[in-house]
């Protein structure tokens, strides 16, 4: 069993089920003969061949909890096991969204034990951005302007990021204020350019909705902090959990036409969008920003500017996933859906709902689609094929799995859509959220 194999195959497997499966409980004692005992040979192998000292850590998680694996990762940083080691483990251990606030209080304190560390405060940083500790974001970035840790270019990036999608434009700015311009990526400038410069108009018509787990409450509330930054109010929408809904609920929803592999949590994410839409369509405002909650701002723009690039548009793409910036370096302005998917790679994560915006126009349109055509496979890439026409020529796959659902439609629905170019949202997954796991449910 190859190394990455097993680190994927324990992550959510129960104590008895991680020993009563042949391979993975023969791998794990080839794995305790390795690390099971701390001796200067076991360290050096640990440091040498970090990942498989990862997978034993893992395999005490799961087996034996969380206190045992940091409690053997303690004894080796003891005995010499790599700061940068100990980061990462640190990470691994923490995977979960009830976990982060053992994650930030792990890397505290190593932060406390090597202040001079800058990956250290790099992973830090972004743990308290992740735990919606903006202030202490700020103050720990502070200390690398004032020079109190060496900092290279890479570093300066790195937290120069999460200042930005903190909404920390200025301390952004001066962490790569004595880069030269090769060193920053262009994205990271344009971004810093536009959140020094935004202000928000007030002069859109808009409601925000944001879909959210209930066991999902840190992702909630650090969404909430950063969109009301730019003066963004967000109204929650519970998520369908599909996999407590009847099967005759289900099945009732499917299109006799669906593409297989149709889930219980896919179809719990399809109707959740849909139950927004309805909301949407009974509102009184012009547009709507709808969010996942793992989205997060990216490029600051008031709505008002978004929807002004191109006016009486049905919906924006407005995620990270549908831009353009990343395969063309094009920083403002808006494509057609369709050109969009044509300069997509051959291979890619799909179309994405994390983020967009939605007309009332939209919103009814797209109702009235789902009535005569169910759900058909994946919401975001049956709402993306809503977004282009039916064509006999196509170059990529996206295009072509765009037609393939237009051929199961009844509808016949096209929106009037685009994409925003540089995105407003960008999808940061911090940990394992519900939402994510009970998409990729089946049952």
């Amino acid at each position: 069993m190859s190394v990455p194999d097993f680190g994927r195959r324990i992550r959510f497997l129960s104590p008895q089920e991680a020993r009563q499966i042949p391979e993975v409980h023969a791998h794990a004692r080839a794995l305790y003969s390795r690390f099971g005992k701390i001796t200067r040979q076991s360290v050096h192998d640990a440091n040498r061949q970090k990942n498989a000292f990862f997978d034993y850590l893992s395999w005490l998680r799961v087996t034996q909890g969380q206190s045992a694996a940091f409690a053997h990762l303690d004894a080796y940083s003891q005995a010499g096991f790599a700061v940068s080691g100990a980061v990462v483990a640190i990470n691994i251990l923490t995977q979960n969204d009830s976990d982060f606030e053992v994650r930030f209080a792990r890397l505290s304190n190593l932060a406390d034990l090597h202040p001079e560390n800058p990956y250290v405060i790099r992973v830090l940083a972004a743990t308290a951005l992740a735990t919606g500790r903006l202030g202490e974001l700020e103050k720990t970035l502070d200390g690398f302007v004032a020079g109190k840790a060496a900092l290279t270019s890479e570093d300066a990036v790195h937290n120069a990021d999460t200042a930005a999608l903190a909404g920390f434009w200025d301390l952004a700015a001066a962490l790569v204020a004595d880069l030269d311009g090769e060193s920053v990526p262009v994205a990271l400038r344009q971004r810093i350019e536009m959140g020094r410069r935004f202000r928000n108009h007030g002069d859109a018509n808009f409601s925000a909705h944001i879909i959210n787990m209930p066991q999902d409450q840190r992702r909630l509330d650090l969404s909430t902090k950063l969109f009301a930054k730019m003066d963004i109010s967000l109204k929650r929408f519970e998520a369908v959990d599909g996999r407590r809904l009847p099967a005759f609920a289900r099945n009732s929803v499917i299109s006799t036409r669906a593409l297989p592999d149709l889930g219980a949590g896919l179809i719990g994410c399809a109707l959740s969008h849909i139950g927004v839409w309805e909301e949407v369509s009974k509102g009184t405002e012009d547009y709507a920003l709808i969010l996942e909650d793992d989205a997060i701002p990216f490029g600051w723009a008031p709505i008002a500017d978004i929807v002004g690039q191109a006016p009486g548009k049905e919906l924006y793409f407005v995620n990270e996933r549908m831009s353009s910036y990343s395969t063309t370096g094009t920083l403002a302005g808006v494509s057609p859906v369709w050109d969009v998917l044509g300069r997509w790679p051959g291979t890619s994560n799909g179309w994405g709902l994390d983020g967009y915006i939605l007309s009332r126009s939209g919103a009814s349109k797209l109702l009235a689609a789902i009535e005569k055509d169910a759900i058909i496979g994946h919401m975001d890439g049956q709402v993306g094929s809503y977004c282009v026409p039916s064509v006999d020529t196509r170059v990529t796959g996206a295009q072509a799995t765009s037609q393939s659902v237009r051929r199961r439609m009844n509808s016949g629905l096209v929106l009037d859509a685009v994409a925003l170019n540089f995105p407003l949202v960008k999808q940061q997954n911090f940990g394992t959220s519900t939402l994510a796991a009970v998409s990729a449910s089946r049952n």
